[in-house]
């Protein structure tokens, strides 16, 4: 997701004047099986189609991992279907991801969750929100701190759909679509009996192997490894949509 952070950690080539590439990042902390990694998120990689195939794309990313590793920099961390293009600078994919394509949802399913834009959450359900992310009701190795929280908040692209208990309290919750890429796609979501039987039939990245054969497996994120710690933990990595850059 871009955000102000993300425009703070950018890298920029110029030529001329002119922003040709670009690459942005937001630092983020991983926590799995009570490991903790400092990841450098990276995202919004690109190279100006007219200036492409000069050979500036490697020096770029080189010059631009050297430049956005920290100390305490563990792992740097992308998305991208070009596994072939990053593996030449020692990024590999880790984690499992699965792709359900089912799409023959009926409204019924969801009747007993409200949609609303996630722009729409106000202060009081953030907050509900945020603490029943940090249960083990939603699977995700990301911790989101209360700016992580208000940057989410920001994408108005993406719908929330939440079920209240009878004291109008959030209960569980799904998030759909997201930009372009997770258009029409659920990316996130409480694992219990309402929300599984809400999200059943619908298309959905879930770190839970379906029991339909109507899916796709892809990898959680490519990583780069730099630190001398061990993290072989990684291996498990989790990433919903919405952490993404």
């Amino acid at each position: 997701m871009f955000t102000k952070r993300n425009l703070e950690n950018a890298c920029f080539l110029l030529f001329k004047d002119e922003i040709i590439g670009a690459i942005f990042c937001t630092y983020r902390e991983i926590n799995i099986k009570q490991c903790s990694f400092q990841a450098a998120c990276l995202g919004g990689i690109f190279i100006n189609e007219v200036h492409r195939g000069r050979g500036l794309f490697s020096p770029f990313l080189n010059k631009a991992l050297a430049h956005l590793k920290k100390d305490n920099t563990d792992i740097f961390l992308l998305w991208s279907e070009n596994e072939s293009i990053y593996k030449k600078f020692k990024f590999r994919p880790v984690g499992t991801t699965y792709y359900e394509h089912q799409v023959s949802s009926s409204q019924k399913d969801i009747s007993n969750f409200k949609r609303k834009s996630i722009s729409e959450i106000n202060n009081k359900e953030l907050f509900q929100l945020k603490k029943i992310y940090e249960t083990d009701k939603v699977i995700s190795n990301f911790k989101r701190s209360q700016e992580d929280w208000d940057d989410i908040k920001k994408i108005s692209s993406i719908d929330i759909f939440i079920h209240y208990d009878s004291q109008k309290k959030i209960e569980s919750y799904f998030l759909k679509n997201k930009g372009m890429d997770l258009n029409g796609i659920i990316h996130e979501f409480t694992n219990d009996p309402a929300t599984n039987a809400a999200i059943e039939r619908q298309p959905k990245i879930t770190p839970f192997k379906p029991l339909n054969k109507k899916f796709s497996i892809i990898p959680s994120a490519l990583v780069k490894i730099v630190s001398n710690k061990n993290i072989s933990e990684i291996e498990n990595l989790y990433c919903n949509g919405v952490d993404g850059v």
